[in-house]
C-alpha cells in the first residue's frame, strides 16, 4: 500500500480539524424585530431544519467590577475562539486565537489585581444569555461574558444579537412560567436576576419566593435579592430568615443580607446574631459576621507568616469545649502580632453560640458602638 507524503496527511489533518471544530451559527443579529420575533422566527427555522437539541443565544449589557467575570469555562480547550467571535465571525487582529486555557488565565490574573485602584470601579460588559432549546423547550441556560469561551458541544446555534433588559427579562419569565424542569427554573431565575434593571427583577423574585415552587428554586430567588439594598427588601430579608419554612431559604436571606453594604442590612445581620429564634439562622448571621470581621483585621496590615504550629495551636483553642477556649481566641484578636492569626481566631469566634464572641465581633464592625 502506498502511503502518502507527510504534507498530504499534514494538509488532510488541518482540513479534518478545520471541520470538527466548525460551529454552525445563524446569524438573526440584524433583525430588526423585538426578541419575542426572533426566538419565534428562530424556533420555527429549528423546526423545519429537523433540529432536536440547539441554542438561543442573545446578549445585555450589565455594569460590572472591571475584575469580575461571568460563565462557566467549560469543554476541553478545544474551542478557541471567544463567544463573541464565534457568534460574529469576527476575529479582532490580536495575534494568535487564545486557548480556552489562555482565556482562563487571563481572567484568573485580572483578577489578581485586586489591590489596584480600578478594582472597584465599574464598567459595561455584554452578558450572552444562552439557552439550550429541545424540541422547543428550554432544558439549560448558560451565562457567559461574550469575551471568554463556551463550549456548544456541536449544536447549532441561533444568534439573536443584543436586546435591552425589559424583553431580556419578559422572554424568560415567559419561559419560566411555561413550567420546565426546575433545574431549568433555577437558571431562568439566575438569568434573570443579574439584570442591572431591579425594578423589573424584584417582583418576579418575589413572586417566586411566595409561590409553591421548589426550595431549591426558591434559594436561587433569595441570593438576587442582594442586589436590591433598599429598606423593603432588607426586610422581606429579615421576615424570611426568621419565618420561611425551608431552613436553606433561611440561610439564603441570611446570607443575602450579608452581601448587602448598607449599614442598615450590617444591622439586621447582628440583630439576627443576637436574637433570631431559629438555632441554624443565628449560626449563620454569626458566621458571615465573623468573616466582615477578619476582612477588617486583614485590611488593617499586611499579613505576616503564621507557623503552622501557631495555626494548630489556634484550631485546638477552638474545639475546647469550656469557656477557655474562647477566652484565649479573644485574647488572639486582641493581642495577636500576626494577621493570619487574628483572622483565624476570628473566623473560628464566628461559628461559636457565646455572646462574648459575638459582642467582639460587634466591636470590630461598630467602634465606638
Amino acid at each position: 500500500m502506498r502511503r502518502l507524503p507527510a504534507i498530504c496527511l499534514l494538509f488532510i489533518f488541518l482540513i479534518t480539524a478545520s471541520r470538527a471544530s466548525a460551529q454552525t451559527v445563524f446569524d438573526r443579529a440584524g433583525d430588526e424585530a423585538s426578541l419575542a420575533s426572533r426566538v419565534e422566527s428562530a424556533l420555527a427555522d429549528a423546526a423545519q431544519r429537523g433540529f432536536e437539541q440547539y441554542w438561543i443565544v442573545y446578549s445585555v449589557e450589565r455594569r460590572m467590577r472591571r475584575n469580575s467575570w461571568m460563565g462557566n469555562l467549560r469543554g476541553d480547550g478545544r474551542q478557541e475562539r471567544t463567544l463573541s467571535e464565534v457568534l460574529t465571525g469576527v476575529v479582532p487582529e490580536r495575534g494568535e486565537p487564545q486557548s480556552l486555557k489562555d482565556t482562563a488565565r487571563r481572567a484568573l490574573d485580572d483578577m489578581e489585581g485586586r489591590s489596584s485602584d480600578r478594582d472597584d470601579e465599574l464598567v459595561t460588559k455584554r452578558i450572552a444569555v444562552l439557552i439550550l432549546m429541545r424540541r422547543g423547550e428550554p432544558t439549560d441556560v448558560d451565562l457567559s461574558n461574550l469575551d471568554l469561551s463556551f463550549q456548544f458541544d456541536g449544536h447549532p446555534v441561533f444568534w439573536l444579537g443584543p436586546v435591552d433588559d425589559a424583553q431580556s427579562i419578559a422572554y424568560l419569565r415567559f419561559l419560566y412560567d411555561c413550567g420546565p424542569e426546575d433545574d431549568a427554573r433555577e437558571d431562568l431565575v439566575g438569568a434573570i436576576g443579574m439584570h442591572d434593571s431591579f425594578s423589573l427583577v424584584r417582583p418576579f423574585l418575589v413572586d417566586v419566593l411566595d409561590s409553591r415552587t421548589s426550595n431549591d428554586v426558591r434559594e436561587a430567588a433569595v441570593f438576587w435579592l442582594h442586589k436590591d439594598d433598599t429598606r423593603e427588601t432588607r426586610m422581606y430579608l429579615v421576615r424570611l430568615a426568621e419565618r420561611d419554612a425551608s431552613v436553606d431559604v433561611r440561610e439564603q436571606a441570611v446570607f443575602a443580607l450579608n452581601l448587602m453594604k448598607s449599614d442598615e442590612a450590617l444591622d439586621r445581620l447582628i440583630a439576627l446574631a443576637r436574637t433570631a429564634d431559629d438555632e441554624d439562622v443565628r449560626e449563620k448571621a454569626r458566621f458571615w459576621l465573623g468573616q466582615k470581621a477578619s476582612n477588617i483585621i486583614a485590611a488593617a496590615a499586611d499579613e505576616s507568616p503564621a507557623s503552622e504550629i501557631q495555626k494548630q495551636a489556634v484550631f485546638a483553642l477552638a474545639q475546647m469545649d469550656d469557656d477557655g477556649g474562647v477566652d484565649e481566641l479573644i485574647r488572639l484578636v486582641h493581642e495577636g502580632k500576626s494577621p493570619v492569626i487574628r483572622k483565624q481566631a476570628l473566623f473560628w469566634l464566628g461559628q461559636t453560640d457565646d455572646n462574648r464572641a459575638l459582642d467582639l465581633i460587634v466591636s470590630i464592625l461598630r467602634p465606638g458602638s
